[in-house]
């Protein structure tokens, strides 16, 4: 495997960035197994009138360069993540080729812009959410050879059946580091333990060089039940929560759940040997 799975709190603001470095420099808890994560969502130009991202707190690039100015990459590094779906388009698609006409939106130019903004030392990835057209990710991987690309695994190529996803990983797997399976596009769904299973299965088939993460419906409230039970079926996985991250009934973060988060999937960690 080319490098550790991963313990991700998604959908921080830049704010949230410099208090969680603290916390987890002063809890002295520190999962050797994981890489520990701050994930942050930037607004591109070509999303800000779209009434989903709108709602949703995402940095510019100022803030994403002052998150990473909070950071200590010996504690955690930055993942930048970019909504890539077009949700205007709906979810009714004909086929793969369909789904990437129509429902990718473009990403490249920003997410180069926001590479160029950074130091990619502090830097542990960039995430790409909705499946985007292989040759933008081919482009956007040449700009950055050395950092890893995560293409979250969700339910709009899921529904296209499996040679639907097959086929894209097949086309994609090159340039992907990771791939996190994650059926709720942010809802907070959960995959069942059969979709999980099966889904996995799928990412192995195409893609065995890449490692594989859980996302969905983990919070600090199940994460410690959630991942060993898959883990102990599958291996290390990568970790990541959002949804459960707010404040319930809301799209603010609350530190007091980040944190929670933190400690508790460190735990989860140290289940699985």
């Amino acid at each position: 495997m080319p490098e550790k799975p991963y313990i991700c709190a998604s959908a921080l603001q830049p704010e949230h960035i410099g208090p969680m470095t603290a916390h987890l420099l002063s809890a002295r808890k520190l999962q050797s197994s994981h890489d520990l994560v701050l994930g942050v969502a930037v607004s591109a130009e070509t999303v800000a009138n779209d009434t989903r991202v709108k709602t949703r707190k995402v940095a510019t690039l100022a803030g994403l360069a002052d998150a990473a100015d909070q950071i200590n990459p010996d504690i955690a590094k930055l993942s930048v993540h970019f909504d890539c779906r077009d949700y205007t388009q709906g979810n009714d698609f004909a086929n793969l080729d369909d789904l990437l006409a129509r429902y990718s939106r473009p990403f490249q130019a920003d997410a180069l812009a926001a590479a160029d903004a950074l130091d990619l030392q502090k830097v542990h990835s960039f995430q790409l959410n909705g499946t985007v057209r292989p040759h933008e990710l081919a482009k956007f991987k040449e700009g950055i050879p050395d950092t890893p690309i995560i293409y979250a695994l969700g339910s709009e190529l899921v529904r296209l059946g499996d040679d639907a996803v097959l086929a894209y990983l097949d086309v994609c797997r090159t340039h992907l580091r990771h791939v996190l399976v994650d059926l709720s596009a942010g809802t907070g769904k959960k995959a069942t333990p059969e979709q999980m299973d099966h889904l996995i299965g799928l990412v192995r088939r195409a893609a065995p060089d890449v490692r594989i993460g859980m996302a969905g419906g983990l919070g600090p409230d199940n994460i410690e039940t959630e991942y060993p039970s898959v883990a102990r079926r599958h291996g290390p996985m990568s970790m990541d929560s959002e949804t459960k991250l707010r404040t319930p009934g809301s799209d603010v973060v609350d530190p007091e759940l980040v944190r929670a988060w933190l400690t508790k999937s460190q735990n989860a960690a140290t289940m699985v040997k």
